[in-house]
């Protein structure tokens, strides 16, 4: 069986993910989560698992290429937004189908960077 550890990086590589970005995601300081790497609390919590005839088992939800289109969207959309009530408190509205066209444009860039999707 895979460890938890290696699972998890698995996953955080496929998605381009830094440790820090995961960090930030699940609300960790990134020395916690240092720690839960490299501590024997994974193999501990097997083992208690173990104990009790459980198996910990994870699984994704999505495939990674999913996971990261949501994501790129639920960005870009924020981005998207922040520009319209931008232009509109400078008066300067901007057309909804404007304001698609950017938040397909942005979405794209995103999906092409790790860095600007996930930072």
């Amino acid at each position: 069986m895979k460890t938890l550890q290696k699972t998890i990086e698995n996953r955080r590589n496929d998605l381009g993910m830094t440790k820090k970005d995961l960090a930030r995601r699940a609300g960790l300081s990134r020395a916690t989560l240092n720690r839960l790497y490299h501590d024997d609390f994974t193999t501990q919590l097997n083992e208690i698992a173990e104990a009790l005839g459980l198996e910990i088992v994870l699984r994704s939800k999505e495939s990674p290429q999913r996971f990261r289109l949501q994501a790129a969207e639920k960005k870009a959309s924020r981005l998207a937004s922040m520009v319209q009530a931008t232009s509109g408190l400078e008066a300067q509205a901007v057309a909804p189908s404007v304001v698609e066209e950017t938040r397909n444009a942005m979405c794209s860039r995103l999906m092409g960077s790790s860095r600007l999707l996930w930072g």
